[in-house]
């Protein structure tokens, strides 16, 4: 069937492999920060820890004046901008407070065709999805036009509900997913759809009004809680309720994910994320686009999430080993989202050694509040969790998670599939291909 629809993010594991040696002598660093200045982003900004060039899409809320420069009826409205052109804006009295608005993780995609999947024999006895409808909800399409009568059905049906439209850049990873579906199921109608930032809820509202039967998403949210109360998963139910069936990737995310309690026993601000060590440091390629997003469980607690330029900060004398920015929203109170984001990019022309910490107050240090980080675009975390490294919606009860494993032996699960359980115990993915 089309559960085969998450495979191998990239070949980015190869970099790097000689990098270790030149750099363990320095790997002490990763024990032994400064104590953690005081917060220094203001109370209403909660966009994260983002490089200024980059566009990130907030949820903001608008004065009378900026309704009226940027448009809009609501007091609260959706922007898309560079993180330097959202910050003018609260600067400049426009918006009153910003709110990162997450946006979808795609899960990487190789076809293998139907080879070894046994569907082949349902395809030998007539079963090649005639008389099913498959919505694929997905980030971008792009050249799905060209493949039409080939490598997908003559004629699908499209909509997007994204302000870039159905085709963004060289994003061909909904068409990858389209394929291999095509693969599986050749003469089942189909459906094109992508969502944007914030217009999930009205993508699944549309492929419920069209009545297909099945819907695949090849993509998640790290953004908890876990458990499958989300608003994803709220409405990722209500397709459900509506007789579809909902099959979703379980996500790539196994050798990108930490998580731990928070334990600062010297109060200098710093988690110990395993044993002294405090930092969690990972490559990234030249040019590389990266996201690491920290959640945690309780809504009194408040923790803060840090960036690191190891290579820059090697040769520093401590009092000047700084972060290059902190994600460091005021998240405290019980309707605050437990959620902090650093988006960043290496400008550099060579691959570049980062880090993440993870930060509370050395006064009142949270100690035991669990914690889950979630890295994006990176080569893997040096400390990793593979349990519970789900991505939403997959916690939902009656979703269909499919983890992945290699077409040659399906015995053993891929390294970096996600795998659970599930915050509440449950156990998930349901299925592997």
């Amino acid at each position: 069937m089309s559960r085969r629809v998450l495979v191998a993010l990239c070949a980015l594991i190869l970099l790097g492999s000689g990098v270790a040696s030149a750099r363990a002598e320095s790997y002490s660093i990763l024990e032994s920060l400064p104590p953690r200045a005081a917060k220094s982003k203001g109370v209403r900004d909660a966009l994260g820890a983002v490089h200024p060039d980059l566009e990130v899409v907030a949820d903001a809320a608008l004065t009378r004046i900026g309704a009226a420069v940027i448009g809009g009826s609501k007091s609260r409205t959706t922007l898309k901008g560079t993180a330097a052109e959202l910050r003018s804006f609260l600067e400049l009295g426009l918006v009153t407070d910003l709110r990162r608005v997450p946006e979808m993780w795609e899960a990487g995609v190789v076809s293998e065709g139907v080879i070894g999947s046994d569907v082949e024999d349902w395809q030998r006895a007539g079963w090649f999805g005639q008389g099913i409808t498959i919505g694929v909800l997905d980030s971008s399409f792009t050249g799905y036009a060209d493949l039409l009568g080939t490598e997908l059905p003559e004629t699908v049906t499209t909509q997007s509900f994204d302000i870039d439209g159905l085709e963004q850049g060289d994003n061909q990873h909904g068409t990858a997913v389209a394929e291999l579906i095509y693969d599986v199921a050749p003469q089942a109608d189909m459906y094109l759809v992508n969502a944007g930032p914030g217009r999930f809820d009205d993508a699944v509202d549309y492929l419920i009004a069209e009545g297909v039967d099945i819907i695949n998403l090849s993509a998640g949210w790290p953004v908890g809680p876990f458990d499958g109360t989300t608003q994803q998963d709220v409405i990722v139910n209500r397709a459900i309720d509506a007789g579809i069936v909902w099959v979703n990737a379980a996500g790539n995310e196994a050798d990108r994910h930490f998580s731990a309690t928070y334990q600062d026993s010297n109060t200098d601000g710093w988690a110990e994320l395993s044993g002294t060590v405090i930092i969690d440091d990972f490559l990234v390629p030249p040019g590389g686009e990266f996201e690491v997003l920290l959640n945690w469980a309780g809504p009194i607690s408040d923790l803060d999430l840090c960036l690191w330029d190891l290579d820059r900060i090697l040769s520093l004398p401590p009092a000047e080993q700084v972060p290059e920015d902190c994600s460091e929203g005021n998240q405290f109170l019980p309707w605050h989202q437990q959620l902090e984001v650093i988006h960043w990019v290496n400008t550099f022309p060579e691959e570049r050694w980062y880090g993440f910490s993870v930060a509370g107050d050395p006064l009142a240090p949270p100690t035991g509040t669990p914690f889950d980080v979630f890295a994006d675009g990176v080569v893997d975390l040096s400390l990793q969790v593979a349990t519970s490294s789900l991505l939403v919606p997959n916690a939902a009860e009656r979703v269909i998670s499919v983890g992945a494993v290699p077409w040659f032996d399906t015995s053993t699960i891929e390294d970096y599939s996600s795998q659970g359980p599930t915050a509440d115990g449950r156990v998930k993915p349901d299925l592997v291909a």
